[in-house]
């Protein structure tokens, strides 16, 4: 294991790595897997966004190392934010941790990239369903470009050397935890520990996130709710979120929110839009991606 020593003098530290993405993949999963790790510090603040919202970097250098201020001197440090992979909606992420971080290392998880477009639409309609899957698509590239990877990790190369990254796919994720979190401890060089027995992904539950959304809207809207919400630990609003899904409120909620499954010819333009592009993310980490193209 790697010893780092708190800089004197100061109040935190940068962290070490960063769970850059991609949206709607197993990152909360892997975010809450690593918080269980001895060897692991995460902010309660699962996704900073430091680096790729502008209102969020303007607060500047302290208000990041703050949020690492509680790790142990025995502990790596890391945070997830799965913005850091929307480009060219936030352009200049790779260039800004460049500026700030000396050395740090990236995990990017990676789904079939259909799916996950679709996932990033529910996840967009989680308030109120406003338009169809496809009327979305029309509208906003952001859930193609998201899907992207290879042209995402192109942006990275542009200033860190391949072998910082860790890449990674929810397929792994799903069928083999333990052994994806074996590559995870190797790659941050740290011990290994179980930290994946009784535990499901959950990156699948998009019939779920309307629930979650408005019990945590619930949250922020009482008196400091807003700080309560954002510090409550993944864990345990997830013990909340399946409470609240088990009664009759969240039963309705789900009714309401019902989302219309997406067109098959829709799903066809997809895979062959992502075929080429799936083509290059296999050159690039060696991994036959073909099962995708279906």
């Amino acid at each position: 294991m790697r010893l780092v020593a708190k800089p004197n003098g100061l109040k935190g530290r940068f962290p070490d790595f960063l769970v850059i993405g991609s949206a709607k993949s197993g990152t909360t999963t892997l975010y809450e897997y690593l918080q269980r790790h001895p060897s692991v510090f995460l902010p309660a603040l699962k996704e900073p966004e430091f680096f790729s919202k502008d209102s969020v970097f303007e607060k500047g250098e302290a208000w990041y190392k703050a949020l690492f201020a509680e790790a142990g001197g025995d502990q790596i440090c890391g945070e997830a934010s799965t913005t850091y992979t929307r480009w060219p909606n936030t352009p200049d992420v790779p260039a800004r941790i460049r500026d700030l971080l000396p050395n740090p290392k990236f995990i990017y998880l990676m789904r079939n990239p259909v799916e996950r477009a679709y996932s990033h639409y529910c996840h967009h309609m989680r308030l109120e369903v406003t338009m169809t899957f496809e009327e979305a698509l029309n509208r906003n590239s952001i859930y193609v470009d998201c899907s992207l990877y290879a042209s995402q990790i192109d942006q990275y190369l542009r200033f860190f050397p391949k072998e910082a990254f860790l890449f990674l796919l929810l397929d792994d994720l799903v069928i083999d935890p333990h052994g994806v979190m074996t590559k995870v401890e190797r790659f941050l060089k740290i011990d290994a520990a179980d930290v994946v027995s009784g535990s499901k992904c959950h990156a699948n539950e998009r019939h779920h996130e309307f629930v979650s959304f408005h019990t945590t809207g619930r949250i922020r809207r009482l008196p400091g709710g807003s700080i309560i919400a954002d510090v409550i630990p993944s864990k345990l609003k997830r013990r909340i979120h399946d409470f609240v899904r088990q009664s009759s409120f969240g039963g309705n909620l789900s009714k309401k929110h019902a989302i219309s499954p997406m067109l098959r010819e829709t799903r066809k333009a997809l895979v062959e839009r992502f075929r080429e592009p799936n083509e290059m993310l296999s050159s690039r980490i060696r991994r036959d991606l073909s099962f995708w193209n279906k």
